[in-house]
Order: structure tokens, then C-alpha cells, then sequence
């Protein structure tokens, strides 16, 4: 383990970069090794857990063009005192992968990951002496599995960033390919790949809501039975987040072709009851939470974010 850190005895307050690597366990796919960064800035009020969207993500959230985004909001939340944890996850780690693709995966993997890296990393930071209220910031495919572990973590909030509300895994899936046949300046030939996906999928995504496609059978990388648990768990998106007795922060940006309206006014709804929730829609914020030709995260998102952090951490 590397670990960096100031102490300014006088004023008891620290600034800390920690790293640590830590080996996630699984019984269905085996254990993988992780990397690990906890940020803790000089007077910390909170500890947030960055939870990342689909994909091979790595901790930095890093997407095609430079784009860096839970590093970004990491950064950010951070000079606003809060502390945050951030990991590779398992699909993203080379060694790992090859055990992810697999009929066995189940989507459960991702959230007992995330269990164990912060159970993990809040014994690391209590050689503070303090224990400091734990948020679930979930992107995307975070957001849906926030809502779970907000519960087994006991946490006190949710931040749930273009997060799944109202439509399940797989209508989201043909709506965004669906999507892209109307991009401009598409070729013929990207334009027959396009429809072709969507015509497999619709027929691979009957199959599998029916019971009838087969283990080994998979689309987009991933098995029936994934597939399977992870449409259920998502057509109830809404119901997950209005189970949960603590308050939920839910954000969406105007320009998020991924994640639509009637979602976040699902979670909305969902939310509402719960003193404390809030919920922003953002002009201009895309999926992955930037504004115009600006490749960090928008201030606008983390600092709307910390100070509902920070006040519910009062």
C-alpha cells in the first residue's frame, strides 16, 4: 500500500492521497485485484463512493477523447471537503476480464464489489478517529445498483447521476441504437450494423424475457442470464429507489441521449416523499456530465452535488 499523508497536528486536519490495491472476492468468477483511490481533503465533511456506468470503466471513468470523468468529480467533491472513493472495476482489469465474460457473471458481482472495496476503505479512514457519513454516488449503471447498496452500506444518501427510472436494461439498449441511426454522416455500411444489432437484439431480448435463450448465448459481451437478472432489476429501477428511507439527490443533463426524461422523472416520483431529497434537470449536460465542447465534468453538477452533500452531512 503507498500512502501519502500531511498531518497539521495544531489544527487537526489532513490532506491524504491513498492507494491501495485489494483483492475482490467472488464465488462465482473468482477473486479479482483492484486499485483503489481514497482522496481526503484537509477538513473532510463526508465520504462519497463513486460507482461507475457500463462498461469496462476504469476508477478515472476514462471515455474515448480525453474524458476523465469520476476523476473529474473526484477532484471536485474533494475541494468542497468531501472525501471519495474510487476503483477499477472488475471488466476493466485485464487479468479479470476473461472470468467477467462469462455465462456465471452476474450483474450482483458489481455491487458486491463495490460493498467490499468500501468496507474496506472506511477501516483506512478511520485512523482518523472519526467516522464521517457515507454517500452512493452512482453514474448510469451505478445509479441502478446505488439504491441496493445504499441499503447494505447503511449509507446516509444517494446521488443518482443519468441514472435508469422507468424503461429496463434492454428497451434502453434498442432506444440508444435506434438513436444512433439517426446520427449524420453515417455511412451505408454503419447504417446496415446499426440495424442489424437492433434486429438482434429485439430477437435476442424476446428470448431471454421469455426464458428461452440459452446460457451461452450472449449480445453486446454479455450472457442470457446476466441479461436476465440485470432486465428485471432494472424495469424496477423506481420501485428500488422508493424503498429507500434516506434522501436521494437525482440529476440529469437536458442533452443525455442514454438516459431520457420519463427516467429521471421516475426517480423523481420515487424520491420525493423521502425530507431531504432533491433533484436538479441541468440545460446543456450530457450523459457523462460536461457542457459544450468542455471535456471536464460541469461545476455546475459537482457543486450543486457537494452542497447537497455537505448539507445533509450537518
Amino acid at each position: 500500500m503507498k500512502l501519502i499523508l500531511a498531518f497539521y497536528l495544531s489544527t487537526l486536519s489532513y490532506s491524504a492521497e491513498m492507494t491501495f490495491w485489494a483483492k475482490m472476492p467472488s464465488t462465482r468468477v473468482g477473486t479479482c485485484r483492484t486499485d483503489v483511490i481514497i482522496s481526503i481533503p484537509n477538513e473532510p465533511k463526508a465520504v462519497a463512493l463513486l460507482l461507475h456506468g457500463s462498461g469496462a470503466m476504469n476508477k478515472d471513468g476514462t471515455f474515448p477523447g480525453g474524458y476523465t470523468i469520476y476523476k473529474d468529480i473526484a477532484e471536485d467533491l474533494f475541494k468542497n471537503d468531501i472525501v471519495t472513493i474510487r476503483f477499477d472495476k472488475r471488466n476493466s482489469i485485464e487479468e479479470c476480464v476473461k472470468n467477467v465474460n462469462s455465462p456465471r457473471f452476474s450483474y450482483k458481482q458489481f455491487i458486491e464489489d463495490a460493498q467490499y472495496i468500501t468496507e474496506e476503505s472506511l477501516k483506512k479512514i478511520k485512523f482518523m478517529g472519526k467516522e464521517f457519513p457515507l454517500y452512493i454516488v452512482g453514474h448510469s449503471q451505478g445509479s441502478d445498483f446505488a439504491f441496493t447498496l445504499a441499503n447494505i452500506l447503511n449509507a446516509k444518501g444517494v446521488v443518482s447521476l443519468a441514472g435508469l427510472g422507468k424503461y429496463a436494461i434492454d428497451e434502453t439498449v434498442l432506444r440508444q441504437l435506434s438513436a444512433q441511426l439517426k446520427a449524420p454522416g453515417l455511412t451505408e455500411a454503419q447504417r446496415k450494423q446499426i440495424q442489424s444489432l437492433i434486429t438482434k437484439g429485439s430477437a435476442y431480448f424476446k428470448k431471454v424475457r421469455s426464458g428461452k435463450a440459452k446460457p451461452n448465448e450472449k449480445f453486446f459481451g454479455a450472457y442470457a442470464s446476466f441479461w436476465g437478472e440485470y432486465i428485471s432489476y432494472t424495469a424496477n429501477s423506481a420501485q428500488n429507489a422508493s424503498k429507500l428511507t434516506i434522501p436521494t439527490l437525482v440529476i440529469r443533463g437536458s442533452l443525455d441521449n442514454n438516459i431520457t426524461k420519463d427516467d429521471y422523472d421516475a426517480l423523481v416520483v420515487a424520491t420525493e416523499k423521502v425530507k431531504g431529497s432533491s433533484a436538479k434537470h441541468f440545460e446543456g449536460i450530457t450523459h457523462i456530465l460536461t457542457e459544450g465542447t468542455n471535456k471536464k465534468v460541469s461545476k455546475k453538477v459537482t457543486n450543486f452535488m457537494s452542497q447537497w452533500i455537505n448539507n445533509g452531512s450537518r
